[in-house]
Parts: structure tokens; sequence; C-alpha cells
């Protein structure tokens, strides 16, 4: 069941992309309105209104912050973590640091590691490591599609960590995962039996909301660190490249759509996130630093 849903879900996203979507309908817009001998005429009305609706979406999504705002709706579901006051520091179980800031690319038959967007997932789960060295790490992240040669992306990421000062035997290595789903369940099998402190889990903060409500439905109590933050809703026109654009329109679209899904499966708690002010309600005892 696990694997159909992984399949399914990078199938059905392939489909559901606005970019592709948008995209799509002015490609075959366009080859419904190509001249066929005793072709019927509705082909080709249907084909300029199908062509014209698809221009006309992809002009909004790019002119438009459509994305910057759908973005920042999730982004400030989370508060940032700060640092504790001295001495008022609350008992954690450890840090959960999801992947997707890694990943491996053939060059000329090398293998070479690479950072993406997402890095400051690491750099805030090294920041904390820091600040409070008595808590283990924990690296949960596999391949989403293996690839000859490179390492899954948790070994990754505890190499990077330990770089950035955390000591290797803190770090738990969770390299199996594929999705949130199984981030979640995963760290959930790996979290001491009887454990009652919550995790600090360390991500995106647009891709919070589905995290802790994923977490919340395997049964592991987190307090919310997101990073990563894309959109500064004071100036949603600060961006005005195309392109940049309608990546933060997939983006958005994908974790909204995560959302649903992982509702309607059951993978998700009935308590995500939900407020610019909220920490997880099974941790909301704990106060909002590290």
């Amino acid at each position: 069941m696990t694997d159909a849903f992984f399949a399914l879900s990078k199938l059905a996203w392939v489909v559901l992309a606005p970019s592709n979507r948008l995209v799509g309908m002015i490609a075959a817009g366009l080859l419904l309105q190509v001249r066929i001998a005793r072709r019927p005429a509705w082909p080709a009305r249907w084909g300029r209104r199908l062509a014209v609706t698809g221009a006309v979406g992809l002009i909004a999504a790019t002119a438009l912050p459509v994305g910057d705002v759908a973005l920042a709706t999730l982004e400030r579901r989370s508060a940032p973590l700060e640092p504790c006051t001295a001495g008022l520091a609350p008992p954690y179980a450890g840090v959960i640091v999801l992947g997707g800031a890694l990943s491996a690319i053939a060059i000329n038959d090398h293998t070479v590691e690479r950072m993406g967007e997402a890095s400051d997932r690491l750099r805030l789960a090294a920041t904390i490591a820091r600040a409070r060295p008595e808590l283990p790490i924990l690296a949960s992240g596999g391949m989403t599609f293996a690839s000859p040669g490179a390492r899954n992306e948790a070994p990754m990421m505890q190499a990077l960590l330990s770089e950035l000062g955390v000591a290797p035997e803190r770090i738990i290595i969770e390299q199996a995962s594929r999705t949130t789903a199984e981030n979640a369940r995963l760290a959930a099998a790996l979290s001491p039996a009887g454990a009652t402190a919550p995790w600090i889990l360390v991500t995106s903060a647009y891709h919070m909301p589905r995290a802790v409500g994923a977490f919340q439905s395997a049964g592991l109590a987190v307090v919310a660190a997101p990073t990563d933050w894309q959109v500064d809703p004071h100036a949603p026109w600060q961006t005005w490249n195309a392109a940049d654009r309608l990546d933060r329109l997939n983006t958005a679209a994908k974790e909204y759509l995560g959302l649903l899904a992982y509702r309607v499966s059951g993978r998700l708690s009935a308590s995500p996130p939900g407020r610019s002010d909220s920490q997880s309600p099974t941790a909301a005892a704990a106060p909002a630093c590290y």
C-alpha cells in the first residue's frame, strides 16, 4: 500500500502541476486546430478556447504573485523557533531534520553531491545541535529515485552536519524514507519507547503543516522549527522573474494537494499548525524555544 501511494503521488503530480497543466492546455488546444480533411468544426473551436484559457492562466500565474501569496499562507502557520533564555530550555527528545536539501548528479561518470534551496534545514539543525549538545540528531531521508553510485540522502546529511560542527556519533541515520509520511513513521519507530518529551522538527516553513500533521498521525510529539522561508508577505511583488513565480505556484500547489491527499488517506492528524503562533498541540506545554 505504501509503494502504491508513493507511485500514485508521483504520477499524479506530473498531471496536476499547474505549470504542466497550463502548458498542456495550450499544446492540446493548438493540436485540436490542426486541419484534417472532413474534420468537424467543433474541435477547432474548443481548441482555440482551450489554448486561450491556458495562455491566460500562464500569463496570470507569471505576472501576478499568486504562488507567493499561496506559499506565504503555508509558511506563516508556524512561528520561528528561537533560542531560549539561559537556564529555561525545555526538555526535548532530540532534533529531527528532514531531507530534501541534498541530491546527487552524474557528471562524466562521476557522482557529484550537491546542495539545494532547502539547505537551510541543515544549517538550522546544526545551530540547534550546537545550542543543545545533549540532544541526538535524527537525519531522515532516503533516495526518491535510485541513482547508480549515489548515496541515500541521510548519509549525505550526516556528513554535512559533521562539517557544520555536529559530532557524527550524535547523528542517527534513517535512510529508507521517500515521503513525509515515511519520514514520520520510520522516525517514530526509532524514537525510544515510552519517551514523552517532544522532538524538535526541522523542515522548510511551507512544508511544516504537512510534516507536523504526519508526525502527529504517527504518534510522535513534535515542536515546529521552520526554516527555508521563501516569501516576504509584506512584499509580495518583490519577485518579477516569471520562472520564479511559476516555481512558487508549483510548490504551493504541491503542498496543498499533499495536505489533501494525506488527509483523505489518513496520513495527517486532525490538528496540524493552522496559525502563525502555533506549535504542535501534542507539545503545547513546551515553550517555543530551544
